[in-house]
């Protein structure tokens, strides 16, 4: 990877992606150089990444985390970048989810998932596609087979 430093992600333009004002290359231009040294895989440092702050609260729906994937899918936004925003966002006091509802638990799963490929599942075409879908339709179709990287 190559690090691009002196960027800083703003979690504004994060917001404006989810609501459909901001586009995967934009948000893949800002997420660019957020992360200010490499680290070993598997961890991660929020003192490692910078990040402007929202000045308020942002609901995330199960909906804005499918964009993520589509963005990912499309090949707008490397899986790298993907783990790098992920990161922030649960690092953030800004973005929220309600795990007491079924559309909150939902963003808390997919967000696990995807955030943390070494220790789920293989972030590939099939389980990506079934990411989305259990974040749209809330049927869970992961199997143990989908667990295999050649898949």
């Amino acid at each position: 990877m190559k690090l691009r430093l002196g960027s800083t992600m703003k979690e504004i333009v994060l917001q404006h992606f989810f609501e459909g004002h901001t586009t995967a290359k934009e948000l893949s231009d800002d997420l660019e150089g957020t992360r200010q040294a490499l680290e070993p895989a598997g961890f991660r440092s929020s003192a490692n990444y910078r990040v402007v702050p929202m000045s308020h609260e942002f609901t995330v729906e199960a909906a804005h985390v499918a964009r993520l994937v589509d963005a990912v899918a499309s090949g707008a936004l490397s899986l790298e970048l993907l783990g790098d925003l992920l990161f922030c966002m649960e690092a953030s006091d800004r973005f929220r989810w309600d795990t007491d509802t079924a559309d909150g638990e939902r963003v808390a799963e997919a967000v696990f998932w995807l955030g943390t490929p070494e220790v789920n599942y293989p972030l590939n075409a099939r389980v990506l596609s079934k990411i989305r879908h259990y974040l749209i339709a809330g049927e869970n179709t992961l199997e143990s087979t989908d667990l295999a990287e050649d898949i």
